[in-house]
């Protein structure tokens, strides 16, 4: 293999890009029009344009500029906030499209470089340590016309630039297998958790007929019960203390999603079940709104406190809570709340103790199955990253390759 030469990305491509006056206000953005607006916030992990999720200008802001109207083959970089952002068009847009302020477009017009060979190099080592060695700017980063101009870049043949990139699509295809199969395996898990979730929660009736009437109807020995006619309500105890009153130390204070600090005190010692009582995530369900908090811990007055008579019980909760929908239950639109009164309105499906230790132990089973399925996915995406920087590494900073000229 021949040894490439180098030269100033300047001198082989066109770079625009919106300045001073030129740059585009969110007021001048349309929900619908004839004219796309690209932003960085439309780029995808692919290195795509999601154009489904443009927005719009009117015909004399996308014609005063005719630099920065998109072309195919363009290469998008994000010069503002996160820096150095790629996209490539490698198919036009489905209606006019130009860019805001936070991009520059990179053109190739001699066709001296292959448009994706180019996108690889700007994605390697070399060009990501340029952006973090030369950024200007220290409250917002920004990225500029002359440092993307001086960037050095090899130029194989077109031949070996179009040889590389299939190289590279091969290797990183198959990664991309990899990363597909973790998510579509944590998917179906998650899956047969939910199904699994909602079964056992909600059992059919044992009645062999069935009728719109009966549909509260239980299996044996199961009843409807409310959460105070088997357990015992502690919120009198909770005490709020605001952030600059705690003292720091090792006992958890909870909010109403978890731990939201560590104090020098507690008010509970012992395991019990906590549940939201109010905040935005009783509808968006974030975060857990049930949880079991164990050993010694203070609680804020935004988690209602729940003792019951054993443990098996207390986890059963914690599944039919995040199984539940409670908007029939939460009032309020600004401040969603779920009140005591409102909590003690849930009817609950109760199992005989023996069956609740049944259900829980399957669904503990499943659960530790998702969990060490999403860390294997996590783990599986973070090694995948690494090797598509291994490869982009070795493909363009290989010595015997280099003769910079």
């Amino acid at each position: 293999m021949s040894k490439w030469k180098w030269k100033k990305l300047g001198e082989v491509c066109e770079i625009h890009g919106r300045i001073g006056w030129q740059g585009l206000t969110r007021k001048e953005y349309r929900s619908s029009g004839d004219y796309l607006l690209i932003t960085g916030i439309n780029f995808t992990d692919n290195n795509t344009v999601d154009y489904e999720s443009c927005v719009y200008v009117d015909k004399e802001r996308y014609v005063q500029d005719q630099y920065i109207q998109v072309r195919e083959n363009d290469l998008l970089i994000t010069k503002d906030g996160t820096l150095g952002k790629l996209a490539l068009i490698a198919e036009m847009p489905p209606k006019p499209a130009t860019l805001n302020g936070g991009l520059f477009v990179i053109r190739n017009p001699d066709n001296k470089i292959y448009p994706k060979f180019l996108m690889y190099v700007m994605k390697s080592e070399p060009f990501r340590k340029m952006i973090r060695k030369s950024i200007t700017g220290s409250t917002v980063p920004h990225l500029t016309q002359n440092m993307l101009v001086n960037f050095p870049i090899p130029i194989p043949s077109l031949s070996e630039q179009r040889s590389i990139v299939k190289q590279v699509d091969e290797k990183l295809t198959k990664i991309e297998k990899i990363k597909t199969n973790a998510e579509t395996n944590l998917k179906n898990a998650k899956e047969l958790f939910e199904t699994t979730l909602e079964k056992e929660l909600n059992p059919p009736s044992r009645h062999s007929e069935r009728s719109e009437e009966s549909s509260a109807d239980l299996p044996s020995g199961w009843e409807w019960k409310a959460l105070d006619e088997f357990s015992t309500n502690l919120d009198a105890k909770r005490k709020p203390v605001t952030k600059k009153n705690r003292v720091n130390g090792n006992y958890p204070y909870y909010g109403a999603s978890g731990i939201v600090d560590y104090v020098d005190s507690y008010i509970y010692d012992g395991k019990y079940l906590l549940i939201s009582e109010d905040g935005a995530n009783l509808v968006a369900r974030s975060t857990p709104i049930a949880f079991i908090a164990e050993g010694k811990f203070w609680v804020n007055n935004h988690a209602h406190i729940i003792e019951t008579a054993n443990e098996a019980t207390l986890q059963y909760l914690v599944y039919f809570f995040e199984n539940l929908d409670l908007s029939p239950y939460v009032k309020g639109m600004a401040q969603p709340k779920l009140s005591q009164d409102s909590l003690y309105k849930i009817p609950i499906p109760l199992p005989p103790l023996s069956v609740q230790k049944e259900i829980v132990a399957r669904l503990d089973k499943l659960s530790e199955n998702v969990k060490r399925l999403e860390a294997n996915y996590k783990q599986i995406i973070a090694n995948c990253d690494e090797l598509k920087k291994s490869i982009l590494k070795k493909t363009f900073e290989g010595d015997s390759r280099s003769s910079r000229e």
